[in-house]
């Protein structure tokens, strides 16, 4: 009877064990895609200011040659 309960135990807790390394994999997955997202978004955004910023060089000289 001992026996079948430390069995039933150590089932448990490899199962228990098994689920905590999966859901931590599947969290380091996430962050991991995470990131990639957030350095994509800020190397767009970034592309985005210079853009902006160069265009509106552009129209700075532009109003200088007008005037």
């Amino acid at each position: 009877m001992l026996e079948l309960q430390t069995l039933e135990l150590l089932e448990q807790e490899m199962t228990t064990t098994s689920l905590k390394h999966k859901e931590k994999r599947v969290t380091e997955d996430l962050n991991l895609k995470l990131q990639e997202q957030q350095e994509w978004y800020n190397s767009k955004r970034q592309k985005m200011k210079a853009d902006a910023a160069s265009v509106d060089d552009t129209v700075d000289k532009e109003i200088v040659q007008t005037k």
